[in-house]
């Protein structure tokens, strides 16, 4: 749950679905900064009924290492985005698309829910449109690290 106080209009989407990214884009609203850097939805403004992640890269062959019979496969690759309203969570990867029903979210339920799947995949596909692609410019590997910070970061799977 999200608590706010002295948010002017922000009550009006108290039983909307909402992300972290929402309240920054809300808070830079409120202080007049403009920025399309943030891709949540402003509070103020009337719900769009749904959010959207995405996972970045992430290496799942390194658990092979610890387990050799690890199956990689039945999890979904780089990049993973996900949009969710208040019945479903579609899940959609380079290798596979999945619609799960909160809050287990363990079993693909397209087979029985295929008009819900069919629109928020066309939800997505019209969200994704709309965003800035992933970027490798400034990433890690232009940033200076010392070693301990670099042994943190590999360790919280970073790099």
């Amino acid at each position: 749950p999200l608590v706010t106080h002295g948010l002017p209009d922000v009550e009006k989407n108290a039983s909307e679905i909402v992300q972290h990214i929402d309240v920054t884009r809300t808070l830079a609203s409120i202080l007049g900064v403009e920025s399309d850097q943030f891709q949540g939805q402003d509070l103020t403004e009337p719900s769009n009924g749904i959010a959207v992640s995405q996972r970045g890269r992430i290496d799942l062959n390194r658990y092979r290492s610890y387990n050799s019979s690890f199956r990689v496969e039945q999890y979904h690759e780089f990049p993973l985005t996900a949009i969710r309203n208040e019945e479903f969570k579609l899940l959609h990867s380079e290798n596979m698309i999945e619609l799960v029903a909160p809050p287990e979210e363990t079993t693909d339920v397209s087979g029985s829910y295929p008009e819900a799947r069919r629109r928020l995949e066309k939800r997505l596909q019209k969200l994704l449109g709309e965003m800035k692609p992933p970027t490798t410019e400034g990433s890690h590997r232009d940033a200076e690290f010392t070693e301990e910070m670099r042994d943190q970061l590999s360790d919280l799977g970073y790099l």
